[in-house]
């Protein structure tokens, strides 16, 4: 409680005041009686002396603790307003890469985020990400560690006035379990370990086990630079363009699928799909990328309204192989807020076509400046096993209802938990312009050919630009649950 002061000059007032209140009544103790009406009189002037002290020292009292009480209540709104809105404040987001996906395992490592934000640059000033990750599967055989993934990534949003802005990444990844079930939507799915005994039939269950899978290594370095040719306070229109080079190690297991597609059987759709794989020797190979984007998100990290429209070509060049492929990759996002911030509905939708002499690792992906992979794994068809379906040609679509839930502080760091519902589907064609029907028949299928994931999850926001997703989701057309604890929303 703030200490209250009474100035000097309103000491001396109350000073003054009391002093006549006490002679007023010591005249009426020892004087002489007088009469009546000198007696009214004096009685009613000490009353109205009375009065008058008291209404002037309540006054002399009030006014200090009131000016006291408004400058701290000023204060208090001032370091509320500042904890709350500072324009420059620094966020630091460290916490251990603690993740699961069915498709890779249990994750472990660390993430660290630190964000700069400064009063004129719209999102941050600069951000800093830096990931040491791996992750382990407990298997019938033993514990394997499948997946590495480490990258330092820097962001710089406001180069030249805020019309430039840059990021760029050096990395590494190691895949030993890459899923290869074969090309095009109709790829079945076997089990051929579902019949062997891990502990008497140990290397052959292993064996059994690597049969949909390889292995890739490849270290990486890539930017990416974003040029605004139009910004207003709600638009964004940029073009992007981006060059990575990447050197691949590929690994093909014995007895594996990928080697039975290499070799052939003589049949024509199997001739068809040897012909088609490229790049399963050690190579390099260097990708750009051009495209143009608009962008009217109010958050690029949680954001409650607006879209973000994306089309992009990418050409790519083998390095060590004969190889020369292109892409063109379409993204739509758009984004509605139906009651504030608490209630949010994202949709998405992907479309990616390829050309050329392909090489497999690009098959299941899609590009422009968000590449991924898809349909399948946790962040494009949830539910549906990552790198699933291969093919030249693929749409990929989600929809979700994002809910705001319960804001909560820890210390000086501002939360969020939200809950989401999903819907996600996707298909993939393994090229266009077949041959003959039962070529396309064999690769692709009849019929529509939708895949499909639904399910719910959880969100966890930190500060502003930090999220953490769980997520669980059931593959409708693959008959597979899927779960995944990540950071980011997918989109």
């Amino acid at each position: 409680m703030p200490r209250v002061v009474v100035p000097s000059h309103s000491k001396r007032l109350v000073f003054q005041l009391c002093s006549s209140y006490i002679a007023a009544l010591f005249l009426l103790c020892v004087a002489p009686p007088l009469s009546q009406a000198e007696s009214h009189a004096t009685k009613v002037a000490a009353a109205d002396a009375k009065k008058e002290a008291k209404k002037t020292t309540k006054k002399a009292r009030k006014r200090p603790i009131k000016r006291a009480a408004g400058n701290a209540l000023k204060a208090t709104g001032r370091l509320k307003e500042k904890k709350k809105k500072d324009p420059n404040r620094l966020e630091i987001g460290l916490l251990p890469a603690v993740n699961y996906s069915i498709d890779t395992g249990l994750g472990f490592g660390l993430l660290g985020t630190v964000v700069q934000f400064k009063e004129g640059y719209k999102p941050y000033q600069w951000r800093l990400v830096f990931l040491l990750y791996a992750t382990v599967q407990f298997l019938q055989t033993g514990p394997i560690f499948p997946y590495h993934d480490d990258y330092i990534r820097l962001d710089l949003p406001g180069l030249a006035g805020g019309l430039l802005r840059l990021d760029s990444r050096v990395g590494f990844s190691l895949f030993s379990t890459s899923g290869y079930y074969g090309l095009g939507n109709n790829s079945p799915y076997k089990e051929p370990w579902a019949a062997l005994d891990p502990e008497t039939q140990r290397d052959d269950y292993i064996s059994a086990l690597r049969y949909q899978q390889y292995s890739r290594m490849f270290p990486y370095l890539q930017s990416a630079a974003r040029i605004k040719m139009y910004r207003d306070k709600k638009t964004i229109v940029e073009t992007f363009v981006s060059l990575r080079f990447q050197y691949n190690i590929p690994e093909i297991y014995k007895d594996s699928k990928l080697e039975e597609d290499i070799q052939g059987n003589g049949l024509e759709s199997s001739k068809y799909v040897q012909n088609t794989l490229t790049g399963t020797q050690n190579h390099g190979v260097v990708t750009g990328t051009l495209g143009i984007l608009w962008d009217t998100r109010d958050s690029e990290f949680v954001p409650m309204k607006g879209h973000f429209l994306e089309v992009s070509a990418r050409v790519g060049q083998g390095l060590g192989l004969p190889f020369t492929y292109g892409g063109v990759s379409t993204n739509l996002r758009f984004f509605f807020s139906i009651w504030k911030d608490y209630l949010v509905i994202a949709t998405r939708l992907i479309g990616d076509v390829l050309f050329g002499d392909v090489p497999l690792y690009e098959l299941p992906t899609f590009g422009g400046l968000f590449p991924g992979e898809g349909p399948g794994g946790g962040s494009s068809t949830r539910g549906v096993a990552w790198l699933r379906y291969y093919g030249k040609a693929k749409i990929l679509g989600n929809l979700e209802l994002r809910i705001k839930a319960i804001p909560f502080n820890i210390g000086s760091q501002r939360f969020n938990l939200g809950f989401i519902a999903f819907l996600d589907a996707g298909r993939v064609w393994g090229d266009y312009g077949y041959a003959n029907n039962n070529i396309q028949k064999d690769i692709d299928g009849e019929g529509l050919g939708i895949k499909y994931g639904v399910g719910g999850g959880l969100r966890v926001q930190w500060g502003s630009t930090f999220v953490i997703r769980l997520d669980v989701a059931q593959s409708l057309s693959d008959n597979r649950l899927g779960f995944y604890l990540n950071v980011d929303h997918i989109f």
